[in-house]
């Protein structure tokens, strides 16, 4: 069964108790329209579509690479359509070059490190949908430069105060949230390392 491999890494993030959680998550409608939905990964499914984000962060992780989407007019992570992949990592990872023109990216986990849905307007092409989407969290290589695609506005790096400030949504700040969890953990390491 091509959909597998995600409902097992969905069920992989149901394990984390909610309580440590950053908010509670949206897990079991992906995990229901991934069982029901065959043709869930492509973007002809009408009804919506699985897709892959990447939240890209510097290689230090002090800071985070975010686009301003021309189509939503809003600050966002990188990401993009599964376009019939079942791998949303291999999504996330493609799309993250794609979209910054960085490459040699590193994932923090092969875990997904959240997932959220939400309702893509009506376009000229394109009906109504909902984006189911899985996200990872990537390293850049040291000293990174990007380069803006035609998907963007712009592109620029962010500290995690900064993205307060933005125009973008929820599910955004939750990844920050996210992020201020793993820079702390990491920084914790790194001290007890450094006393060893």
């Amino acid at each position: 069964m091509h959909r597998a491999w995600l409902l097992e890494k969905l069920d992989k993030m149901l394990v984390i108790p909610l309580e440590k959680r950053i908010e509670n998550t949206p897990i079991k409608q992906v995990q229901e329209f991934v069982r029901r939905q065959p043709q869930c990964f492509e973007r002809t499914c009408l009804e919506g579509h699985v897709t892959g984000s990447a939240f890209l962060l510097s290689y230090d992780l002090s800071k985070v690479l975010l686009t301003e989407h021309k189509k939503l007019d809003k600050w966002l992570q990188l990401g993009g359509h599964s376009d019939g992949n079942p791998n949303t990592a291999q999504v996330a990872y493609r799309e993250a070059i794609e979209e910054s023109g960085i490459k040699d990216l590193v994932f923090l986990s092969d875990d997904i490190m959240d997932v959220d849905v939400h309702l893509i307007p009506k376009t000229e092409k394109e009906p109504q949908h909902f984006h189911y989407d899985i996200r990872f969290f990537l390293k850049a290589p040291h000293n990174a430069t990007f380069k803006v695609s035609a998907e963007s506005h712009e592109l620029k790096w962010f500290r995690p105060e900064e993205v307060q400030n933005l125009k973008t949504d929820r599910s955004l700040l939750r990844l920050v949230e996210i992020w201020k969890k793993i820079a702390a953990y990491e920084f914790e390491v790194d001290i007890r390392e450094q006393s060893s």
